[in-house]
């Protein structure tokens, strides 16, 4: 039997030494073979004792040996212990700088998701590490909501709904116990009951409102509570020392333009024609008058790292106090901001920048529609200058985008609510020319002070969004590809992209080739070094204007205000590293925490539809079966291949289809279906569709056999296709 990686791991652990070297474990080697029923090993061949060295080289070079060159020590720096990440099928992973650890299913003890847990390093097998977790050190969370699935003679089994991956608590049975398809929230307690962690029941019988769909994204995501609204701080006395040395631009005409139910504005705009062209003002909140670098709210706000807007719902960084009142440029206060200056000649070069610190007063909170029906008005002093900013953002971003900017064209959605706060549908987020005005203006203003940062090389935070990698871009080039588009890889990627989404504009496939663009690009995050902005073009970009619901717009603030007073460093590079960090993981734990009560929203939108048939867009596929776009919904499912039960479907990745192996139907990316929805559930978020040509079966052909959970859809599928169709009154 050929010697692995896990036998030479397991003697190498049992070495017993202070210092060793491969001779020793090779003796260990052989000796323990004598043991074996295969008899003893009397020398190892040149191949074994090659796969030594390598291990003994992997293991020095992740740190988790010591060498001198001839002897090996265990490396006492080296922390066994990192946050695991399950994902659905069970399997877990821990990244730990340059390397990473993998955890096969049955290796994972009774960790969760984000756990902190000890491990051990099992083998290295396919250029990668195995490891098996052997301690739960702290839970990510300890609270869960669940339903509950059985019960047996002595125990009650909770499923924890809002984990990756099939997880289950239990709790001895009792006299007040909950009934099978319950929900409750359950708390872990630390201890194992029958080889599950052990719960206390919280809460039971919720119901099944849709006010919980708020609670449990909370919970799933561990987002911070609400601010303690009887905890009061006195801010007047700062309000009023803050006022010494600004700027005044109060004379200026100056407007906020914001949604119709925003409460915080963090932005205002004023405009003046100059001689040489225009002189566009954009004033910023300035937080960082009340928010003092590490004071306990600063630590607050950098633990939450941004706002969560959620439905219609905020979690505020910053208490109301702050966020809604005195940082709030509300019409007709004074407040405290930090003002761009950039003016721009007639062919909109930027002729010099300034910035301020300054107080405004607002003349008038505009909403969207307001300022959109201001455009080309020319009334009085407000509509003016929404005209002329509207005049002045169009030219920007004409010129940004023949700069290389990419203006994908993808729809937002939003959550719909009614006057009762109850959730009613999923809309169309209505694109208008007053929403470029802000968009453009914001972008001005972020683009000048990340500018003079990097010229003044004052240590700072950018937003980075580095370039598609060769990686994506070939997989890009292959779905262009079967979508007749062929393209190459030229110094201006983005023009390249811009001619595709242009070409597609408009048609039914736009949305699918603007969504695959998006996906191929990089994740945006905050660095230190301004490595500029692939998707906007611009080689200097940072986050500037919005600071109430920002903490990386915060920091720039402070940098900045500190450059225009008194040109101290307010923070070396070592300290924004882990702050740029914190903000990028935070930005996305919110990004995750919207995308998944949208898809809870969908499921609920969608659950009095079971059996209908509706028109869709295949936009992705995987080993496990389509990904479907409604078109008449703004709905995303899936079309598991175990409910395809007309044939054994084989998928092609290299072009994007799948194909029935006995009857040859071919289901490329971007085809056009109607489909027949079967599934919607709102604990799960899970949305499952079949082509509706094909009917379901309780029994795939692969012998997976339908869940008891999902019979009731199934069913209800079966009741609504048996109905007669309804007789049409049309006259022949």
């Amino acid at each position: 039997m050929p010697l692995s990686s896990k036998r030479i791991i397991e003697v190498l652990n049992s070495v017993s030494l202070p210092d060793f070297d491969q001779a020793t474990v090779r003796k260990q080697i052989i000796k323990d073979s004598s043991k074996t029923k295969k008899g003893q090993i009397k020398n190892l061949t040149k191949k074994e004792i090659a796969k030594i060295n390598d291990i003994f080289f992997l293991l020095t070079s992740i740190g988790y040996l010591k060498t001198d060159g001839s002897k090996f020590t265990f490396a006492k720096d080296f922390d066994n212990n990192g946050q695991i990440r399950i994902g659905a099928g069970g399997k877990g992973y821990i990244d730990l700088g340059q390397f990473r650890i993998e955890f096969r299913k049955e290796n994972i003890l009774n960790a969760h998701d984000r756990d902190t847990v000890t491990f051990e390093i099992l083998e290295f097998r396919s250029n990668t590490f195995f490891g098996k977790v052997t301690a739960v050190k702290k839970r990510q969370k300890e609270i869960y909501y669940s339903k509950v699935t059985k019960k047996t003679a002595g125990m009650i089994y909770y499923h924890l709904i809002d984990l990756p991956g099939q997880f289950f608590a239990v709790s001895p049975r009792h006299e007040k116990e909950p009934e099978i398809d319950t929900l409750a929230v359950v708390q872990l307690n630390g201890k194992l009951l029958a080889g599950h962690p052990e719960c206390t029941l919280l809460r039971v019988d919720l119901g099944d409102n849709e006010e919980l769909d708020f609670d449990r994204i909370v919970n799933k995501f561990n987002l911070p509570p609400a601010y303690d609204k009887s905890e009061k701080r006195e801010y007047a006395q700062t309000f009023k020392k803050e006022f010494s040395g600004r700027t005044d631009f109060t004379d200026l005409v100056t407007v906020t333009i914001d949604g119709e139910h925003a409460k915080d504005f963090d932005d205002a705009v004023s405009l003046e024609k100059t001689e040489n062209g225009n002189r566009l003002y954009v004033h910023i909140a300035d937080v960082s008058a009340y928010v003092t670098k590490g004071d306990s709210l600063d630590q607050s706000a950098l633990e939450r790292g941004n706002s969560y807007y959620l439905g219609n719902r905020v979690i505020p960084m910053l208490p109301e106090t702050l966020s809604n009142n005195l940082c709030s440029l509300v019409a007709g206060q004074e407040r405290l901001t930090v003002t761009a200056v950039i003016d721009y000649d007639h062919d909109l070069r930027i002729l010099h920048t300034g910035f301020h610190r300054s107080y405004i007063n607002v003349n008038k909170r505009l909403t969207y529609k307001d300022a959109e029906k201001l455009i080309n008005d020319d009334t009085d002093d407000i509509s003016r200058l929404v005209t002329d900013l509207n005049s002045l953002a169009s030219g920007l971003k004409k010129m940004r985008i023949s700069n290389g900017r990419i203006d994908l064209d993808i729809t937002d959605f939003e959550l719909l609510y009614d006057e009762d706060n109850r959730f009613t549908t999923i809309g169309v987020s209505e694109r208008l020319r007053s929403h470029q005005l802000i968009e453009e203006c914001m972008l001005a203003a972020n683009e000048a002070v990340a500018k003079l940062l990097r010229k003044k090389d004052i240590p700072a935070l950018y937003r980075v969004h580095e370039e598609i990698s060769d990686e994506s871009w070939f997989k890009l080039k292959n779905f262009l590809a079967v979508m007749g588009i062929k393209v190459k890889k030229t110094k201006k990627v983005s023009s390249v992209l811009q001619a595709v989404v242009d070409n597609y504009r408009g048609s039914d496939y736009s949305y699918l080739v603007n969504l695959i663009i998006l996906k191929s690009m990089m994740q945006a995050f905050y660095g230190v070094t301004p490595l500029g902005h692939f998707g906007l073009g611009f080689t200097d970009y940072t986050h500037f204007t919005s600071p109430i619901r920002r903490y990386s717009d915060l920091i720039i603030h402070r940098i900045l205000k500190s450059h225009i007073q008194s040109g101290e460093i307010v923070y070396t590079k070592d300290e924004l590293l882990p702050i740029g960090e914190k903000c990028s993981e935070m930005e996305r734990v919110a990004q995750k925490a919207e995308r998944e009560l949208y898809k809870i929203k969908s499921c609920r939108l969608m659950e009095h539809s079971i059996g209908d048939n509706f028109t869709a867009v295949i936009s992705g596929i995987s080993k496990f079966g389509l990904y479907a776009v409604l078109k008449e919904k703004p709905v995303e499912g899936m079309i598991p291949f175990v409910l395809m039960n007309d044939d054994y479907y084989v998928v092609n990745e290299e072009n994007y289809t799948v194909r029935g192996r006995s009857k040859g139907r071919i289901i490329s990316l971007g085809d056009i279906l109607t489909v027949t929805l079967v599934k919607a559930d709102h604990l799960s978020g899970q949305i499952d569709f079949i082509p509706a040509d094909i009917r379901p079966q309780k029994k795939a052909d692969n012998k997976e056999t339908i869940t008891q959970k999902d019979k009731k859809f199934y069913s209800e599928f079966e009741k609504k296709s048996r109905r007669k169709p309804k007789k049409s009154n049309r006259k022949k």
